[in-house]
């Protein structure tokens, strides 16, 4: 939403001027992420950024909007006590965007009460950092009145599990394609609830020693863990069976990667260098 604004305004525009260039049937729905320092942010943690203003927020969202995709504003923090429900800056944000339209990914369930009474328009999404492993419990969370569940990517190959599943739940799923995380990483919960005390702390800094990310996404190691999906994967196997939505990560990444996941995932391959020599102007 803002950490790569200019780049996915951008990406919007060449899809609408340019859609030959694209794989067929691809759709941005919404663009995920919160505006600097918001202390409700939880999954990724940023430092460079000074304080957005209102006026930036109000732009970017409108440009969004306009066209025609979501703001989901990621609001997974995972240790905000009820006082901090309250934060001025945070419910400022939430303000801005409720209008019907967007949308907020949460992961703690008293704070998603707090913004329903409050902001009752949004949709909710339920969060990826909740780490949901458990088949049984992923099939409880996909009962709930969410609008959509972003699956742990550890459940993203559990093809018994999900092509079985009904296709008005089926409507409901969200994979993560693209997780830095290797499989089954015994630190990623622990990671998410660092992250949350560090935005709690306007970036008060902290030790991760033992987590294990050496590699970027588009290192071949990173692309072919198995909780990840290559590209045919999503087009001939999860399409065909009636899902609809993949999330690409990378809002700490540097613009270049960036560029080359979108080629990677959403460009027809004869056209990956057009798209990325255009991105990159």
């Amino acid at each position: 939403v803002y950490e790569h604004a200019k780049l996915n305004l951008k990406l919007l525009d060449l899809m609408k001027e340019n859609p030959e260039i694209f794989m067929d049937n691809v759709d941005i729905y919404a663009c995920y992420g919160n505006f600097q320092h918001c202390i409700f942010d939880g999954g990724r943690i940023f430092n460079e950024f000074k304080q957005t203003t209102l006026e930036e927020i109000n732009y970017y969202v409108n440009e969004y909007n306009k066209r025609g995709v979501r703001v989901r504003l990621v609001c997974t923090n995972n240790q905000l006590k009820e006082t901090d429900y309250y934060d001025r800056f945070g419910n400022i944000v939430l303000d801005v965007c409720h209008n019907g339209f967007n949308e907020v990914t949460v992961a703690d369930e008293n704070f998603a009460k707090y913004i329903k009474e409050h902001y009752p328009n949004y949709k909710f999404i339920s969060s990826t950092t909740k780490c949901i492993t458990s088949p049984e419990d992923f099939k409880k969370e996909l009962e709930s009145n969410d609008y959509m569940v972003c699956l742990d990517y550890n459940l993203n190959k559990n093809k018994e599990m999900l092509f079985s599943l009904p296709q008005e739940e089926k409507n409901k799923c969200e994979f993560l394609v693209n997780a830095i995380c290797g499989p089954g990483c015994s630190f990623r919960k622990e990671h998410y609830r660092l992250n949350s005390i560090y935005n709690i702390n306007y970036g008060l800094k902290y030790q991760m020693e033992h987590c294990r990310i050496k590699t970027s996404s588009l290192h071949p190691t990173a692309q072919h863990y198995k909780n990840n999906f290559m590209p045919e994967q999503i087009y001939e196997e999860y399409e065909p069976n009636g899902f609809t939505y993949f999330k690409i990560e990378g809002r700490t990444w540097p613009d270049i990667e960036l560029i080359c996941t979108y080629a990677n995932y959403l460009v027809k391959p004869e056209y990956k260098l057009f798209f990325i020599l255009c991105m990159s102007s």
